[in-house]
């Protein structure tokens, strides 16, 4: 197999690219282990990103679908009984959204702890320091608690949003208008889980969720216990971050060394990983570097 080299892309010379130089084994294994690292510091980031993206995209369904669906007057009280047409639809809407928040919050935390056993093994200090971030936010937020084993009850049992309860007030002879109070200021839509239907058909909501949601009234709103949810992951994230972005920085140092080492000769040049073809010495397979991370990582500021 033809050796793997440190190359030079010249963006000036028309993007022609010149080996520097061959690189040894050891340096091959350290390039792609922090390469490696990168990538699934960046998958943990990005997948916390989605995460915010579908409590962003069910905090907007909820505040933007009163106005899209009371658009023709005419229709919209009808529109909001129970069992229409247009409510069914917006139920629907609310499960797929609330749905795609609670898969990618699941998926986020067992990723993260998957990642961080990996990388400091199972034992270690630092997974215990995740497994007490997590189970704070479980023991003290009731929000918290209620969303992870809402999950678990969607997966198993059902559809978690039980209805929609959409306000409208009438003024005779005055043009219709919707408002809802529910404790955090106007709202358009209102998405609430059944606690009964909750209770009876799922057993794993453990004493302290049983426990609370038993206090609960009939129609448990839900946009407020994501919001909830989500601040708490927040707090989670933070301290996840703390512990991933240590060792990321270390790999962003492993590959800014062979950076430093192109630019100290082409200043405005970027290093790639090159490697010759064994069947045909004009053809070479390329590889870049990570430069943005590597730069935002070591700056000490956030990717």
């Amino acid at each position: 197999m033809k050796p793997k080299e440190l190359g030079v892309l010249n963006p000036a010379g028309a993007g022609s690219i010149d080996s520097m130089r061959v690189l040894t084994d050891a340096e091959v294994k350290a390039i792609a282990e922090a390469n490696e690292g990168l990538v699934q510091f960046q998958f943990m980031e990005q997948l916390f990103s989605i995460v915010a993206l579908s409590r962003d995209a069910f905090s907007d369904f909820t505040n933007s679908s009163f106005d899209q669906y009371i658009q023709d007057t005419s229709a919209s009280i009808l529109g909001m009984v129970p069992r229409s047409t247009r409510a069914r639809k917006l139920t629907l809407l609310a499960n797929m959204y609330l749905l795609n928040f609670l898969t990618a919050m699941r998926t986020y935390l067992d990723h993260v702890e998957t990642r961080i056993k990996r990388w400091y093994g199972d034992k270690s200090p630092e997974v215990a320091q995740f497994k007490r971030a997590v189970s704070k936010q479980y023991d003290t937020t009731d929000s918290y608690a209620f969303v992870w084993k809402l999950r678990n009850y969607s997966q198993h049992c059902g559809m978690p949003i039980g209805g929609i309860v959409l306000s409208a007030s009438i003024v005779p002879g005055e043009q219709m208008f919707g408002t809802l109070v529910d404790g955090s200021g106007l709202r358009a839509l209102r998405v609430y889980c059944n606690r009964d239907d909750l209770l009876r058909e799922f057993d794993s909501w453990g004493a302290k969720v049983k426990s609370y949601l038993a206090a609960q009234d009939q129609e448990i709103e839900v946009t407020v216990h994501v919001n909830n949810a989500f601040a708490s992951l927040c707090i989670i994230h933070e301290e996840v971050a703390a512990q991933t972005r240590k060792i990321a920085r270390e790999h962003a140092k492993t590959l800014n060394r062979f950076v430093a080492e192109v630019r100290a000769t082409w200043p405005d040049c970027d290093p790639v990983l090159m490697q010759q073809s064994e069947t045909n010495p004009k053809c070479y397979t390329i590889h870049g570097f990570m430069l943005d991370e590597i730069s935002l990582l070591l700056s000490g500021a956030t990717t």
